[in-house]
């Protein structure tokens, strides 16, 4: 090998190597360089790390819960539009002024004054069924609504459960708190998903539409399904949180209940 060596020491030689074979010359080492010849490629920032997986008993029980407050509403509601239709039936003097004027109307035919009262108070009885559908969906998206966005991300079940709904991580790995758009997107796919196709189909059947109800309720057993059968595989995301762009997570415990005790 070519080139000038610098000062011996006692244990070889101390720094300064000259060029050997195409090195150059110079004390100590350059910078690393990889088989080719070049710097090695900067480092890369890693992905951001995965969500741990929500076990499915606790994700099925959280919603058990939820759809239990809603089935509690539904009855609720049944109640009442069964006393709304008991007092509309039981209504004598107005029933009896309705029937006065169709009669009036009908020139003195019996059967016709009477079909047109039984009409009226069959359609009012339905308007009564269709309204207390409408209040079940509407008070159900509310209280996915405010449960997200009020009381960060958690519904009664998920809260039972150790469960919060959150958005998805950055690449750093941050996440950020849940938008109201979100909980919006979340709250409207969920009712929809769990009532509000099954309360249409059901307004079709009490208004005699019964080919559209039939259908209405196929549709809705699919779109349940789609929604509920992810949430229970793979990253347990279900058909609203991958609209609102969220994901079911476990919640932390505080430091306190972590933090073990100070060995004396």
């Amino acid at each position: 090998m070519a080139g000038s060596a610098g000062p011996v020491g006692e244990f070889g030689p101390a720094e300064g190597y000259g060029a050997v074979d195409g090195y150059p010359a110079g004390g100590g080492f350059g910078p690393a360089l990889d088989y080719a010849g070049y710097p090695p490629a900067p480092p890369t920032l890693s992905a951001a790390p995965a969500a741990p997986a929500v076990a499915r008993w606790r994700r099925g029980l959280a919603w058990l819960v939820d759809f239990a407050l809603v089935l509690g509403l539904a009855v609720l509601l049944g109640v009442l539009t069964f006393h709304r239709i008991a007092a509309l039936l039981v209504s004598i003097p107005g029933l009896a002024g309705e029937s006065a004027w169709q009669l009036l109307q009908s020139h003195g035919n019996l059967v016709r004054a009477g079909e047109g009262v039984g009409r009226h108070l069959w359609q009012s009885a339905v308007s009564d069924v269709r309204q207390a559908f409408l209040a079940l969906v509407l008070l159900t998206f509310l209280y996915q609504f405010a449960a997200l966005l009020l009381a960060r991300g958690r519904t009664l079940g998920k809260a039972l459960l150790g469960l919060r709904v959150g958005t998805l991580p950055a690449p750093d790995g941050r996440s950020a708190g849940l938008r109201r758009g979100q909980a919006a997107i979340r709250g409207a796919v969920t009712a929809i998903a769990d009532i509000g196709l099954f309360a249409t189909a059901c307004c079709l059947l009490v208004g005699g539409s019964f080919l559209l109800a039939a259908v209405c309720w196929a549709i809705a057993v699919a779109v349940f399904w789609c929604n509920a059968v992810p949430a229970l595989l793979g990253g347990r995301r279900s058909l609203a949180d991958r609209f609102a762009g969220t994901r079911v997570a476990p919640v932390a415990l505080p430091d306190r209940f972590t933090r073990g005790r100070a060995t004396p």
